[in-house]
C-alpha cells in the first residue's frame, strides 16, 4: 500500500490563486493541510470548497514557522508543500504519483527528500529563472524548517544529514510574472532578512541573499561586500550556496564598471566549482565584451557539450545549456564574419524560441552577408505568420534595400517600421543609418540620431557620430544599428541579475 502524503500550504488573500493551484492537484493527495495566517478575502472558503483542513496561525514575520505549523497538523507519512501561485500541470501530476507510489520503498530515517524543478517564468522572459527545491520529505519530527524567509529544511538528528533525491517533476511558479507583485516581495524580503541577520550575521545563506536583493535595488558596492562574506563563510561550512555568490560577485564588479574584477572572480569561483554552468556563461560574456572573441567561443561552447548540471537552490537562468549560449555564440561568429556558424546557431535558437523575433532580424542581416537575398524574402514571409511582427518584417526589407543601395526605399521601410512600434530603438537606429549614408548631415538624420538617444543614451557609437555631425567633422561610415544587433545590448553577464 503507498504511503499517505499530505499536502501542506500557507496562504493569505489568495483568492485569485488558490483554486488554479488546487485544481491541478485533485485527487492526489490523502489530505490538504493549509494554513491562513490573516486572509480577509475569499480564500478560506475557497479551501473548504477544495475539502481541505483549514488553521489559522497569526504572521510572525517567519516564514519558516509558519510552515512547521502546516506539517504540526498533517497526519500522512510524507508531506509536499506548495505554494497558492504554484501550478502542477497534468504531466506534472502523473509524475508525482509515480514518485508517490515508489515512497514504500525508501529506505528508513527521516532526512530524505526529494528536489522537484520549479520554473519561475518573468515578464521578460530572458530573465526567467529555474531552481530546485525540497519539495516531499518524510513527515518525521526530525525534519523541521528554518529561516524567516527563503526556508529550507533542517535536520536535527544528532550527525543527521539530509539525503536528496531528484525527480523529473516541474512545476511553475507564477509569483515572479508581475512586476510590481515582485518589487513588493523584495520589499518583504529585504526586511525579513535583516531580522535573520540581525540574529546570525555570519550565516552564508543570509549573506546570500541581502547580496542578491542588494543587487536588485542597483546597490553593487553592498551586493559586492554580502557576497564576498557569504562564500568566505560558505566555503568554510560547504554551503550549497556559495557558486551563486560567485555569480553575485561577478555581476557587481560588472555593474561597477569592472570587467577584469569581474572575469577574476569567474576563475577564482571556477578554480572551486570547475563544472559551474552560470559561472562558465558568465566568463563566456565577460570574454566576448573585452572582445577576447576566440575565448569566448571555447568557453561557451564547452556549455553545448555537457549534460545539464544539477540545478543551484538559489536559481539558474533558463536556457543555458541551449538557445541563451548559442544566441552569444551567434554573436561571436558575426564579429569574426563566420556567417555559416552565425546562421547555424541562429536557426537553432529560432527552433527553441521561434517568437524570439528580434533574432528573425538578426539572421536576415546574417543571410544578407552571406548573398542569400531569398532566404531573407522567405523570413519575412514567414514572419507574416505571427501577429504583430509588421516592425520586423519592414527591418529585414530595409536591410535588403540597404544592401542593394536603394536607399530611398530602405528609408520607407524603415519609417514603416517605425509607425509599426514607434517606442522599439531599432527601427530608428537603422533610420539614422540610411539618413547618414544619404548625406549624413541633413536636419533629419540629426535629429534621428537625437532621437536613438533619448530612447537608449547607452547608443555610444550613435552619440559618438552625432557629435561629428554637429561640429560638421567627418563621421565614420560605420552602421549603427547593425553593430547594436551583433554586440546585443542584453546579451553580456553584466545585465543578468541572478534569479
Amino acid at each position: 500500500m503507498r504511503p499517505t502524503v499530505s499536502l501542506c500550504m500557507i496562504v493569505r488573500d489568495e483568492e485569485a490563486n488558490l483554486a488554479k493551484c488546487l485544481e491541478g492537484i485533485r485527487g492526489l493527495f490523502d489530505e490538504i493541510i493549509i494554513v491562513d495566517t490573516g486572509s480577509v478575502d475569499g480564500t478560506k472558503a475557497i479551501a473548504e470548497r477544495f475539502g481541505a483542513k483549514i488553521f489559522d496561525f497569526p504572521w510572525i514575520d517567519d516564514f519558516a514557522a509558519a510552515r512547521n505549523e502546516s506539517r504540526r497538523h498533517a497526519t500522512g507519512e510524507w508531506i509536499f508543500w506548495l505554494d497558492a501561485d504554484d501550478r502542477v500541470d497534468a504531466a506534472a501530476c502523473e509524475r508525482l504519483r509515480n514518485v508517490f507510489d515508489r515512497l514504500g520503498a525508501c529506505e528508513e530515517g527521516p532526512a530524505t527528500v526529494f528536489v522537484a524543478s520549479v520554473l519561475c517564468p518573468t515578464q521578460d522572459e530572458d530573465s526567467s529563472f529555474v531552481i530546485s527545491q525540497a519539495r516531499l520529505f518524510r513527515n518525521d519530527p526530525g525534519l523541521h524548517w528554518e529561516g524567516r524567509i527563503h526556508e529550507r529544511l533542517s535536520c536535527t538528528q544528532p550527525g543527521g544529514s539530509i539525503l536528496v533525491h531528484t525527480t523529473d517533476v516541474t512545476i511553475f511558479h507564477e509569483g515572479y510574472c508581475d512586476p510590481a507583485l515582485r518589487s513588493r516581495k523584495h520589499f518583504r524580503e529585504l526586511r525579513l532578512l535583516e531580522l535573520d541577520y540581525l540574529l546570525n550575521p555570519d550565516d552564508p545563506m543570509t549573506l546570500f541573499y541581502l547580496s542578491r536583493i542588494q543587487l536588485w535595488q542597483h546597490r553593487p558596492m553592498e551586493a559586492l561586500r554580502f557576497g564576498r562574506r557569504s562564500i568566505s563563510r560558505g566555503i568554510e561550512c560547504k554551503s550549497l550556496y556559495v557558486p551563486m555568490a560567485y555569480v553575485l560577485v561577478v555581476e557587481s564588479y560588472l555593474k561597477l564598471g569592472r570587467p577584469i574584477d569581474a572575469l577574476s572572480a569567474c576563475d577564482e569561483g571556477l578554480s572551486h566549482f570547475p563544472d559551474d554552468t552560470s559561472l562558465h556563461y558568465r566568463r563566456g560574456c565577460i570574454l566576448f565584451d573585452l572582445g577576447r572573441f576566440a575565448e569566448a567561443e571555447q568557453t561557451l561552447s564547452r556549455l553545448l557539450q555537457r549534460p545539464p548540471d544539477q540545478l543551484p537552490l538559489a536559481g539558474c537562468r533558463v536556457g543555458l545549456n541551449g538557445e541563451v549560449t548559442r544566441t552569444m555564440l551567434a554573436r561571436i561568429y558575426v564579429q569574426q564574419e563566420r556567417w555559416a556558424d552565425a546562421d547555424r546557431e541562429l536557426r537553432h535558437v529560432l527552433a527553441a524560441k521561434p517568437t524570439a523575433f528580434s533574432f528573425w532580424v538578426l539572421l536576415g542581416w546574417v543571410n544578407i552577408r552571406m548573398g542569400r537575398t531569398r532566404e531573407v524574402l522567405s523570413l519575412v514571409l514567414g514572419l507574416r505568420a505571427y501577429p504583430n511582427t509588421t516592425m520586423e518584417q519592414m527591418l529585414l526589407r530595409a536591410q535588403l534595400s540597404m544592401a542593394d543601395q536603394k536607399l530611398d526605399e530602405a528609408r520607407e521601410f524603415a519609417r514603416a517600421a517605425i509607425a509599426a512600434r514607434p517606442t522599439a530603438v531599432d527601427p530608428w537606429l537603422i533610420l539614422s543609418d540610411i539618413l547618414f549614408l544619404e548625406g549624413g548631415h541633413s536636419q533629419s538624420c540629426i535629429d534621428a540620431h537625437r532621437r536613438v538617444l533619448s530612447m537608449d543614451p547607452r547608443q555610444a557609437g550613435i552619440r559618438k557620430r552625432l557629435e561629428q555631425l554637429e561640429t560638421g567633422k567627418s563621421a565614420p561610415a560605420s552602421p549603427s544599428w547593425q553593430g547594436n544587433i551583433v554586440t546585443g545590448r542584453h546579451s553580456s553577464g553584466s545585465s543578468m541579475l541572478v534569479a
